[in-house]
């Protein structure tokens, strides 16, 4: 594990983490959670570590990272994102996704790939319906066969697996796949460099 997986990791494993999961859960129970979920790693990182980090950024006509972070002003993180439920995650267009965002190249190629998995049960009354219910069911790790098995999957990932649970009207598990793709990109581009490119 790298010191930037190590920053990723630490801030899935915290309790500012979890607080602001549980605020998202019973907040946000009616709609997908991947941009309130990265920013709060994104705060815990910039309030917590050594590294600075920027969401949407660097941006240009190929898309927008979805969280680079900086070192003294260099880049030494991609990171992408993806949010589903569990029977997503055998679906062949979901799995292209991922494999797109591994190989993703902005301004460097993706460091990181982060899939955050909820499994939701409704408890208490709620002003709507729960969406996509019918895709909810127990994660285990078999779900990620389909996608790791990819021929594309880059064979040298190294792979790290939390758990962070929320309770409320809708209790939760969300399950993060945070993937090192260590094989991949070339860091410590200037952020002056990459604002002429973006």
């Amino acid at each position: 594990m790298n010191n930037r997986t190590k920053a990723i990791i630490d801030a899935i494993d915290s309790s500012f983490l979890k607080k602001r999961i549980n605020e998202i859960n019973d907040s946000l129970y009616n709609r997908k959670q991947e941009c309130q979920i990265r920013d709060a790693i994104l705060f815990y990182i910039n309030q917590s570590t050594s590294y600075i980090g920027l969401s949407e950024f660097p941006k240009n006509g190929k898309g927008a990272v979805d969280l680079t972070l900086f070192e003294r002003k260099q880049t030494v993180a991609t990171i992408e994102f993806k949010f589903q439920y569990p029977g997503d995650l055998a679906k062949p267009k979901i799995i292209e996704s991922f494999i797109k965002d591994i190989y993703r190249k902005v301004v460097e190629t993706t460091s990181h790939f982060v899939l955050i998995v909820q499994e939701r049960e409704k408890i208490g009354d709620l002003l709507c319906d729960l969406k996509y219910m019918n895709l909810n069911k127990p994660f285990h790790n078999d779900l990620l066969t389909d996608f790791q098995s990819n021929k594309s999957f880059p064979k040298s990932c190294q792979r790290y697996i939390r758990h962070v649970r929320a309770t409320g009207k809708v209790d939760s598990k969300y399950t993060f796949v945070v993937y090192e793709t260590t094989q991949l990109g070339n860091y410590g581009i200037p952020t002056s460099q990459i604002a002429l490119i973006a």
